[in-house]
């Protein structure tokens, strides 16, 4: 069963979700997850400017062990748990495939996400109108971004993740296309980088 509601006014966008599962199913848990994204103009330096701030979390509460299905991820360039400079799930506690592990060679080994019972997420930006490419609609950005994902509400210890770069977003049909850089300021040892990252984001309105 899942609950969703939405509030919209002015500048300000605020979701939330909510998911409950139980019998006859064979899992059982409470999952939440909640939005926030806010917009303000301002001027400065002569120019016209945009103020951007997203905000993400999520908290699953299992009646026993959590599915990876069911848990949180961190990473990537868009979205509720995006994390840019970072792959897609790329921003989260990691371990080797049990599937033939002690068959491979070391460099051969790869490591699965697990994702995470608990996830936020901060992302901050400045954007402006790009006039020296003579394309109405094209902006250039600047961002920083935070991200923490805990596996588990009983375990203790995963680093808060940051990210800072710039970027270009075109005008392209119902949505727009973004070209982006970032630097990884804190990372950990098994995340998987992606420094450059383009992305395609819609604009539906109801």
């Amino acid at each position: 069963t899942s609950r969703y509601a939405e509030v919209f006014s002015g500048l300000l966008n605020a979701k939330v979700a909510m998911e409950v599962a139980g019998p006859p199913g064979n899992v059982s848990f409470l999952r939440g997850e909640a939005t926030v994204k806010a917009g303000v103009p301002f001027n400065a330096l002569g120019r016209l400017w945009q103020g951007h701030l997203s905000m993400g979390c999520g908290l699953l509460l299992p009646a026993a062990r959590s599915c990876l299905q069911d848990r949180f991820h961190l990473g990537g360039a868009s979205g509720t748990s995006s994390l840019k400079g970072f792959k897609e799930r790329g921003a989260e506690p990691r371990e080797l495939c049990a599937q033939r592990t002690l068959e491979l060679k070391e460099s051969d080994r790869h490591q699965d996400a697990q994702g995470g019972e608990a996830m936020a997420s901060l992302f901050t930006a400045v954007s402006t109108p790009c006039h020296f490419l003579r394309l109405e609609g094209a902006q250039l950005l600047g961002f920083l971004g935070f991200g923490v994902l805990q596996r588990s509400l009983h375990s203790r210890g995963e680093i808060v993740r940051v990210s800072a770069g710039c970027g270009i977003t075109l005008p392209l049909g119902p949505g727009s296309l973004e070209l982006t850089f970032a630097q990884p300021l804190r990372s950990g040892a098994a995340d998987v980088l992606q420094r450059w990252q383009l992305g395609l984001r819609l604009h539906i309105e109801d």
